[in-house]
């Protein structure tokens, strides 16, 4: 296998990078990537891209996600999931007493969320300040600048809100955190809570229902993706005598188009 794109269900406990390192010793594949990271508690869809194709992980960055979500009333934690350190924990008749006489304001507040259009990312997270995770800073106890991200969540719905909690459904845009939306309605509704499942159900028009198990990688009974069925580029065929100009990084001058596209060769392997 040269290259290729694999869609995988990651199943919860492990990394989005253990994942990655299994499928890579199941499969005996040296260069393979993901193409955004699932927390550990998590589980859902991933696309992995391996050999040529890793070049393209970056284009499926900003493709909209859709979510299923579980939310425990009753506790908090700094991570916001399950997994965190736990900051806040009523007793078992403080939430049903609060749930039981706010549910209407509790109800109205979790209605305003697809409202929400700017998010301040969670302190506990993969993203970087210069050079060092956000995650690794926190728990080191060292200072750093959170910048407001614009956001749009649409597709919201809820269902089985009750005094333990309630479950949620949304399509978020690229670089939404749903542990986030929970830590801020916490605010909102001044009563703790925390995410206790999150399943990735979608990356831009491809669906969990596409994906293979880590099971089925290990039975070799995958699908593996080829560019044209993951990415709409538009291609140009080019002659033989142009395939060493192109793996140099020369210049073709002859080509003129505008936009991104593909270079292939007649074989219709993919070169640029």
């Amino acid at each position: 296998m040269e290259k290729g794109f694999l869609l995988i269900n990651k199943p919860e406990g492990i990394t989005s990078s253990d994942l990655v390192v299994k499928v890579r010793k199941i499969l005996n594949i040296k260069k393979i990537g993901h193409t955004g990271t699932l927390d550990k508690f998590a589980s859902g869809l991933m696309i992995l891209p391996f050999g040529k194709y890793t070049v393209f992980s970056n284009k499926f960055l900003n493709s909209n996600k859709i979510y299923s979500t579980s939310v425990v009333f009753g506790k908090s934690t700094d991570s916001g999931d399950r997994d965190g350190n736990i900051l806040k924990k009523w007793e078992e008749n403080e939430t049903q007493n609060y749930f039981k006489n706010n549910k209407e304001f509790i109800e109205k507040k979790i209605l305003e969320i697809p409202t929400w259009t700017t998010q301040i990312p969670p302190k506990i997270s993969a993203l970087k300040v210069k050079g060092k995770r956000q995650a690794e800073l926190f728990r080191n106890n060292i200072a750093f600048e959170q910048k407001e991200r614009d956001m749009k969540i649409s597709n919201f719905s809820f269902r089985n809100l009750n005094e333990n909690g309630f479950d949620f459904s949304l399509e978020v845009s690229a670089g939404t955190y749903i542990r986030k939306i929970v830590i801020d309605l916490s605010e909102n509704i001044k009563m703790p809570m925390y995410v206790s499942h999150l399943n990735r159900l979608g990356i831009g028009k491809f669906s969990l229902e596409q994906a293979n198990s880590l099971e089925d990688i290990q039975k070799g009974s995958y699908k593996i993706y080829s560019l044209p069925e993951l990415l709409n580029f538009s291609s140009i065929e080019v002659e033989d005598d142009y395939h060493k100009f192109i793996s140099t990084g020369r210049v073709i001058k002859d080509i003129k188009q505008n936009g991104e596209f593909l270079l292939i060769s007649k074989n219709n392997d993919v070169l640029a």
